[in-house]
C-alpha cells in the first residue's frame, strides 16, 4: 500500500492540473457587511463550506489531488483501488472522503474513533456518522486507538484477503504534502478574487488549524502567489481548536508540512511565516466553547452563515477577540462542517419555539 507519492518535481508537470475535478470552484469570497458595520473590523469570508460533495468543506480540495494520485498509482500497479482514511466519529474529512469515493466508484474504508468524551447517543447516530453510512463507506469503529496503526493493519488485512487490491491510505485530515496542494491552489484562487473584486489589502487571513494541511497549503500558496497577484503578502494565522496551550510545537509541525509541499513545488517557506494562535480550543477537539457557541448563533442570525462547533466556530471566536479594536481588514476561511452541528443538539435555542400543537 501507499508509501511514496508519485508527486515530485521530476514527474509532476503542471501540478494544478494533476487532480480530479469534483469540487465546485471557485468558492465565493464575500464581505460580511452587517458584521463589519457592527464591529471594528472589516471582515471577509472565503466560503469553502460551499465546495459541494455531500455538504462541502475544505477536505474536498485536498481529495481532488489525493484521489488523482491514488488512481494513478493503482493503474500503474494494475490493481483495484481501495481507499482507507481515519478520523473521529463526526469527522468532516471522512464524510467528504466517502463522498469522493462514491463519485469515483472506489471502495472506501473509514477508521473512526470515539475520541470525544461526554457525548450523548445522538452523537453516534446523526451528522457525519449517518452520512458516511448513506454514502456507502465501510466503517471500522474503535475506542481511542492509534489511528495510523489501525489503518496500516486494515490495509494488510485487505491485501491478505485479496492480492488484487491496492489500499491507499489517506492520513488524518488528508494532510499530506499531496493533499496540501489543494490549498496552495486555493491561495491562488483567493488572491485572484481579492484583486478582481478590488478588495482593500487584507492584513491577515485566519483559519482553524487541527491536522494542519489547509494551514500549510495556504502558507506555501501565499509565498508563491501573493506578491505577484496582489503586490503584498497577508499574514496567515491558524487558530488551534484542539485545546493546545503552546503554539510552538504546532508551528513546527506546520512548518515541516510546508517543507514537504515545497519539495514538490520547489518553493520555500520561512519559519516565521507560520503563526498559530492558542487559547480558543477549550477542553479539546470536539468540545465546544462558550465563545464558539456565541459566534455560531450570532453569525447565523446576522449573516445567515452557519459555523460549526468543532472548527470554524472556535477559530472565528478567536479571530474576533484578538482583532477587537484593531480596525483591520480580515479574511476568514470557512472550512465547512455543517453536518456536525446536528450532533450537538445543545446548540438549539428553545426560546425560539412556541408550542401551539393540540394536546
Amino acid at each position: 500500500f501507499l508509501k511514496e507519492s508519485l508527486f515530485n518535481p521530476l514527474v509532476m508537470g503542471d501540478w494544478q492540473e494533476q487532480r480530479e475535478t469534483f469540487a465546485f470552484l471557485p468558492t465565493p469570497l464575500q464581505s460580511l457587511q452587517k458584521l463589519s458595520t457592527s464591529s471594528e473590523c472589516n471582515v471577509f469570508m472565503k466560503r469553502d463550506d460551499c465546495t459541494g460533495l455531500a455538504g462541502g468543506g475544505n477536505k474536498t480540495r485536498k481529495l481532488e489531488y489525493l484521489l488523482f494520485d491514488a488512481k494513478k498509482q493503482a493503474l500503474l500497479k494494475q490493481k483495484t483501488l481501495v481507499v482507507i482514511t481515519a478520523g473521529g466519529v463526526q469527522s468532516n474529512h471522512c464524510r467528504q472522503t466517502a463522498a469522493a469515493c462514491a463519485v469515483e466508484d472506489i471502495e472506501c474504508h473509514l477508521v473512526l474513533t470515539k475520541n470525544v468524551s461526554d457525548r450523548d447517543s445522538v452523537y453516534f447516530q446523526t451528522g457525519n456518522y449517518q452520512l458516511n453510512q448513506l454514502l456507502g463507506a465501510k466503517i471500522h469503529l474503535h475506542d481511542k486507538k492509534d489511528r495510523a496503526a489501525a489503518m496500516e493493519q486494515l490495509a494488510k488485512q485487505l491485501e491478505e484477503k485479496n492480492a488484487n487490491v491496492f489500499p491507499y491510505i489517506i492520513p488524518l485530515g488528508g494532510s499530506s504534502p499531496v493533499g496540501c496542494l489543494g490549498y496552495v491552489n486555493c491561495a491562488k484562487e483567493i488572491f485572484t478574487q481579492l484583486k478582481e473584486q478590488e478588495i482593500p489589502p487584507i492584513d491577515c487571513i485566519y483559519l482553524a488549524t487541527s491536522s494542519y494541511g489547509t494551514h500549510a497549503g495556504l502558507i506555501v500558496g501565499t509565498s508563491l502567489f501573493a506578491e505577484d497577484i496582489l503586490g503584498y503578502k497577508p499574514s496567515i494565522v491558524g487558530v488551534d481548536v484542539d485545546g493546545a496551550s503552546d503554539p510552538k510545537p504546532i508551528e513546527e509541525t506546520v512548518h515541516s508540512l510546508c517543507l514537504g509541499v515545497c519539495k514538490i513545488l520547489s518553493g520555500s517557506v520561512m519559519r516565521e511565516d507560520v503563526q498559530v494562535l492558542c487559547g480558543y480550543g477549550g477542553a479539546g477537539y470536539g468540545q465546544p466553547t462558550e465563545g464558539s457557541n456565541a459566534w455560531i448563533i450570532k453569525l447565523a442570525r446576522q449573516e445567515g452563515i452557519l459555523l460549526d462547533p468543532v472548527y470554524s466556530g472556535k477559530a472565528f471566536a478567536g479571530m474576533m477577540e484578538v482583532e477587537t479594536d484593531k480596525k483591520r481588514n480580515l479574511l476568514f476561511i470557512h472550512t465547512g462542517g455543517l453536518p456536525g452541528i446536528f450532533a450537538y443538539p445543545g446548540l438549539s435555542d428553545q426560546n425560539c419555539v412556541q408550542d401551539e400543537s393540540s394536546s
